[in-house]
């Protein structure tokens, strides 16, 4: 079979393939003359959360495809462009739930156009059309997209490595950073379907961990608040 005719779009099973869990719920610590409704909290949190997990994604799948990465190791199987466009899928549709969700709410009135919440969805805009393209490029060029499941998994037992490094020499804000990506990534695995049990007791374990240290590291407060101040958001 030839590669795609330019100009065809992503066919729609790549759409349809990854279920899109809702994210957790996170509720930021707002300044008392500011708190909103607890809906609009809700869903602004959740609105961050699929940002952060795009962000990380869709910076892998950069990473994967930069020639430097494959000069250094070519046997790396994350060093290929079905595993970047997989990548790149998945934080599309990630994003296009997320934008779904933030539409939804905007018009049912349940979240108020607050300029955090104008800046979190111009940010979602414009990261998801910046996936598309990338994505429809790849596809076009005849890529077929590979799951990466198992490659999140690495890179975020990775994380946890380089985080602890980091905390022994004191660097405690790429520490928490570290950390907190970790787990954005275990709790998106935990929630994929379908799942063998053992597998998601076995995420869930490492990623409440995770969120064990970083309760040591900062005190017994929401996951936002370290998000925030660790500057992922």
């Amino acid at each position: 079979a030839g590669s795609p005719k330019r100009g065809a779009t992503l066919p729609d099973a790549l759409l349809r393939k990854w279920h899109t869990p809702d994210p957790p719920v996170y509720i930021p610590n707002l300044q008392e003359e500011t708190i909103l409704a607890e809906e609009h909290s809700k869903v602004f949190s959740q609105l961050n959360f699929v940002l952060m997990l795009a962000e990380l994604l869709s910076d892998l799948a950069v990473s994967c495809g930069a020639p430097i990465a494959a000069l250094m190791d070519a046997s790396d199987e994350r060093c290929n462009e079905s595993v970047r466009l997989g990548l790149l899928v998945q934080a599309m549709q990630a994003l296009a739930a997320g934008l779904r969700l933030a539409a939804h709410h905007y018009r049912s009135r349940t979240l108020q156009p607050t300029p955090q919440v104008r800046n979190v969805v111009s940010l979602m805009n414009g990261k998801y059309k910046w996936i598309v393209n990338e994505s429809r490029r790849l596809h076009e060029a005849g890529v077929t997209p590979a799951v990466c499941d198992k490659i999140l998994y690495e890179h975020a037992i990775e994380l946890c490595q380089m985080a602890a490094i980091e905390e022994l020499f004191g660097d405690m804000k790429e520490c928490e950073r570290r950390y907190m990506s970790a787990q954005v990534l275990l709790h998106s695995l935990v929630q994929r379907h379908p799942l063998h049990p053992h597998h998601r007791t076995t995420l869930s374990k490492y990623r409440d961990a995770v969120q064990r240290r970083l309760n040591c590291l900062k005190g017994p407060r929401k996951i936002m608040d370290v998000k925030l101040e660790a500057g992922i958001s």
